[in-house]
């Protein structure tokens, strides 16, 4: 005879067994996303270069023309550029994952002061951010 308390047990394992399984499969559908991201953008480049090759072999004067352009846009100036975004785009990403970690923290925190009475609020939100008061204009 399974007692109730074994049940719900078996119902909790297997709850968190499919919780891994969907993270894992939310992993890999982030990976291939990322994979056809860097096939499209390689093959924009492609795409670029063909062009480029088939307007240079069209006239003789368009490799000065070309020459120019590949002047104006340094590689060195486009990797800067990649960098910079990229840089910006890690900061956002982390910020917005410290947030969530202090709003988790802050939460399991609020558990824990409710079973203890003599432990006192800081008075934080939950992002752990300083409130705004609320000003009275009188």
């Amino acid at each position: 005879m399974v007692r109730k308390s074994d049940k719900e047990l078996h119902t909790q394992v297997e709850l968190a067994q499919l919780e891994v399984s969907a993270k894992k499969h939310a992993d890999v559908l982030r990976t291939i996303r990322h994979v056809f991201t860097l096939i499209g953008v390689c093959g924009a480049i492609w795409l670029i270069c063909q062009a480029l090759v088939a307007v240079s072999t069209a006239r003789p004067d368009s490799i000065s023309a070309l020459a120019a352009v590949v002047k104006e846009f340094s590689i060195a100036s486009i990797v800067q550029w990649i960098v910079a975004l990229s840089a910006g785009g890690w900061a956002i990403r982390e910020r917005k994952g410290r947030v969530r970690a202090i709003e988790r923290a802050g939460r399991l925190e609020k558990k824990l002061e409710a079973k203890d009475p003599y432990n006192s609020r800081s008075g934080l939100t939950a992002t752990g951010a300083t409130p705004v008061e609320e000003v009275d204009h009188a």
